[in-house]
C-alpha cells in the first residue's frame, strides 16, 4: 500500500482539478498532504507551505521530510487568446515556478524523496499521422517550446539526486472542471459538434484514472522516472470524441465549430490547442503494467457522467 511509503506528500495547484482529486486520493490513504499555496509576502501560512512567487521564497520548515511533491501550479493555456502578455504569464507561471520550486528543494535538510512535475502531451507537436510515445522528441510552436522549457526546470531536481518523474497530461476529462466541464452544457442543450474538420486527435485521460496512475508511479520512481504519457490507450478524433459525448447525454450533436470561426476567436491557442492534435500512446504505463480503469472512451464518459444530471 502506497500508505506505507507516502507519508507526507506536498502539492502545488491543490485547489485545481487535478490537485483536489489527488489530495481526497492520498489524504484516504492516511498520507499527510499539504498544500503549497501562494502568498503575497515572505511569511508562514501554517498548515500550508507558502511560496511567494515574486520573490521565489519558500517556507522552508514544512517542506522538509516529504516523501512525494508534486507541482501542477500554472497559468490556464486555454482561457482565452494568447496575447504576448498572456503568453508571457503562461511561460513564466511554469518555468519561473518549477525552477524556484526546485530550488527550494535542494536546500533543504532533508529534500523529498520524490519529485512529480506535470508537464503536457502538447509538447510533441501536431501531427496526426504518427502516434507519439515518450522517447520521441519535441515538436514546433508555442506549445512545445514552453513544455520543453518547462520539464529541463524540473529535471534539475533530478540532478540534485531527487528522482523525478515529468507528467505528460492528456486532457483530463471530469465534468468538475476542465475540457469536459466547458462541453457539457452545450452538448446537454443539443448544441454540440465536431470542431473543424474533426480529424484531429484527442488526447484524453479520465479523471478518476489520474490518481491511481500517480500512486502507481510514486511506488515505482526509483526504476520509472522522465517523461511519462498520462494518456488513456484508446486515442479518438475529436469527431470520435463528440459522436461519443453526445450518445452518453443521449443529445444530437450537428453544431460544428468550422476553422475559420475558432481561429477568428482563438488564433493562436485555437489553432494549436483546437484544430491541432496529438496522438499521444501510454507507452511507459502499458510497459510497466499498469492496467486501466478507463481504456475506452465510452467507459470514461459513462463512468464520469454516472451522477451528474443529463
Amino acid at each position: 500500500m502506497v500508505a506505507d511509503v507516502i507519508r507526507k506528500i506536498l502539492i502545488s495547484g491543490a485547489g485545481g482539478l487535478i490537485g483536489r482529486s489527488l489530495s481526497e486520493w492520498f489524504a484516504s490513504r492516511q498520507a499527510q498532504v499539504v498544500p503549497i499555496r501562494r502568498v503575497p509576502a515572505d511569511c508562514p501560512c501554517a498548515p500550508a507551505v507558502a511560496w511567494n512567487p515574486a520573490t521565489g521564497w519558500f517556507d522552508p520548515e514544512p517542506m522538509e521530510d516529504a516523501d512525494l511533491v508534486i507541482h501542477l501550479a500554472g497559468e490556464s493555456v486555454s482561457a482565452g487568446r494568447w496575447t504576448a502578455a498572456r503568453k508571457r504569464r503562461i511561460r513564466d507561471s511554469r518555468i519561473q515556478g518549477t525552477r524556484q520550486l526546485v530550488e527550494a528543494m535542494t536546500r533543504l535538510r532533508r529534500p523529498p524523496q520524490k519529485f512529480f512535475c506535470a508537464s503536457a502531451v502538447g509538447l510533441y507537436g501536431l501531427s496526426p499521422e504518427r502516434e507519439y510515445v515518450e522517447t520521441d522528441p519535441a515538436g514546433e510552436g508555442f506549445l512545445p517550446t514552453v513544455a520543453v522549457e518547462w520539464e529541463a526546470a524540473a529535471m534539475a531536481a533530478a540532478q540534485a539526486d531527487i528522482p523525478t518523474t515529468l507528467l505528460r497530461f492528456g486532457v483530463v476529462l471530469d465534468p468538475a472542471g476542465g475540457a469536459l466541464g466547458k462541453m457539457l452544457p452545450p452538448f446537454r442543450w443539443g448544441l454540440g459538434g465536431r470542431i473543424g474538420d474533426g480529424r484531429q486527435y484527442f488526447p484524453w485521460i479520465a479523471g478518476p484514472e489520474v490518481p491511481p496512475i500517480v500512486e502507481f508511479l510514486s511506488d515505482r520512481s526509483e526504476s520509472v522516472s522522465g517523461p511519462i504519457n498520462l494518456v488513456a490507450p484508446q486515442p479518438v478524433t475529436n469527431a470520435e470524441f463528440v459522436r461519443t459525448l453526445a450518445r452518453c447525454l443521449n443529445r444530437p450533436a450537428w453544431l460544428p465549430l468550422p476553422a475559420s470561426v475558432v481561429r477568428l476567436l482563438f488564433g493562436e491557442m485555437g489553432q494549436e490547442m483546437l484544430l491541432s492534435g496529438c496522438r499521444a500512446k501510454p507507452q511507459v504505463l502499458q510497459d510497466e503494467g499498469y492496467r486501466f480503469r478507463y481504456p475506452s472512451l465510452d467507459s470514461c464518459l459513462r463512468a464520469v457522467l454516472e451522477n451528474v444530471g443529463t
